[in-house]
């Protein structure tokens, strides 16, 4: 059917055997053994993706944005600021968490904005 035993290892240590099994299509996972938990006669198996050169180019990663701080843009910032109605972000929200999230997001676009 196309899958794959991942568990190449004894996971029954007792009897020297492989009793689990780790079944995927692909090669997009390593299984390493770990210690039992607790008690337990069985090892436990971590399973951890195996990340390749087309899983990044798939999915580019995000350039962070940084901000042009120079004198005129400071300037453009302040001003943005000080003519803000700062009572629609009290009015809107209903506890200090949002108000905090509200006038982060506001001033992240403003500071940000191209």
């Amino acid at each position: 059917m196309g899958y794959r035993n991942y568990v190449d290892f004894v996971t029954y240590p007792q009897a020297n055997s492989k009793l689990d099994a780790v079944l995927a299509k692909g090669e997009y996972y390593k299984v390493k053994p770990a210690p039992p938990i607790s008690r337990s006669d069985h090892t436990t198996i971590h399973i951890l993706p195996i990340f390749t050169e087309k899983h990044r180019e798939s999915q580019p990663r995000k350039k962070k944005l940084k901000p042009d701080l120079s004198k005129d843009n400071v300037d453009i910032l302040r001003d943005a600021l000080d003519t803000t109605n700062w009572n629609v972000f009290r009015e809107s929200s209903n506890n200090i968490n949002e108000l905090t999230e509200a006038v982060s997001c506001y001033i992240n676009f403003v500071f940000f904005r191209k």
